[in-house]
């Protein structure tokens, strides 16, 4: 939240055997209202997100975009007006998925916000990854 300052912050975790995203840790509005629920991985600008290919998705007017679903993308207790979606895959398995909501200090996220996430969105990644692997062999 400090890199790219935003209103709120939603990251979940992919669970294979439902193809949902489970939000594991929200900061800001409505954070405590959506934690542990779940994500279909189809729907809402998570799912353009996740079936783009690509670890970074920037929506800079969510009201006119018809993928947004706010009951899969929204927060109680927030308006959201534009998102930053993180994509957390490593060698082509999905683990999971950050969203930002609203950029603070200007008026949408940008190109700068959008290379700082992939990088972020790498390193989360690699992290999971190795933790998963880890986990797997105790």
């Amino acid at each position: 939240q400090k890199l790219i300052p935003s209103e709120a912050v939603s990251a979940g975790l992919y669970d294979i055997n439902t193809d949902e995203i489970r939000l594991v840790s929200l900061t800001g509005p409505g954070g405590q209202d959506r934690k542990a629920e779940a994500v279909p991985c189809s729907a809402g600008l998570y799912g353009v997100a996740i079936s783009s290919g690509r670890e970074v998705l920037l929506v800079d007017d969510v009201h006119h975009n018809p993928n947004f679903e706010f009951r899969i993308d929204g927060r109680p207790g927030l308006n959201p007006s534009n998102m930053l979606y993180m994509v957390l895959q490593k060698d082509g398995a999905l683990l999971g998925a950050v969203q930002l909501i609203n950029r603070t200090g200007r008026h949408a996220f940008d190109a700068e916000d959008a290379s700082i996430a992939t990088y972020v969105s790498q390193q989360l990644a690699k992290f999971l990854q190795e933790h998963r692997v880890g986990q797997a062999r105790s």
